[in-house]
């Protein structure tokens, strides 16, 4: 079965892997100011004064290690139907987050890459944005490759 505009199956899935890698090696990056330096990260979660003291400590323990783990998934390909599903969801959670914040007129650090991030503002929103939207799209194509890998089984 032919793909629409020429794409192959193969530059398809290359396309898939590559922007998951992007987008796994963005978590990684994220993640791993986050880990070597938590207590900061602690106080820019207390920051968004959305949580309390106990969700806002849970957050800032487990969160990192589940971007960590996430990155590693889309880099290497790992559940990567899974691994970008849950992408996704971190992805559109930052998104919300960071709208509560513009809302609301606080000033607060993004924290999306640890104790140096910039102060949350409409480039931080369209960042996120944007690789929510590419993680978005990379989802559908992953799912469409394993909709039609599982018609060309099933016809032949």
């Amino acid at each position: 079965m032919e793909k629409p505009h020429g794409v192959t199956p193969r530059l398809q899935h290359l396309i898939i892997r590559l922007g998951a890698a992007a987008v796994g090696s963005i978590f990684l990056l994220s993640a791993t100011p986050k880990i070597i330096d938590s207590y900061s990260f602690l106080a820019n979660v207390y920051d968004y004064a959305f949580w309390g003291p106990t969700a806002g400590l849970a957050i800032a323990v487990y969160l990192p290690y589940l971007e960590f783990v996430l990155g590693i998934a889309l880099v290497t390909g790992i559940f990567p139907v899974e691994a970008l599903l849950l992408a996704l969801g971190l992805l559109l959670g930052f998104v919300g987050m960071q709208c509560y914040v513009l809302f609301n007129g606080m000033n607060v650090q993004c924290g999306c890459f640890g104790a140096n991030s910039d102060p949350v503002n409409l480039i931080t929103l369209a960042r996120t944005s944007a690789i929510a939207l590419a993680c978005g799209f990379l989802l559908l194509f992953s799912c469409a490759e394993n909709i039609f890998k599982k018609a060309n089984l099933n016809t032949t």
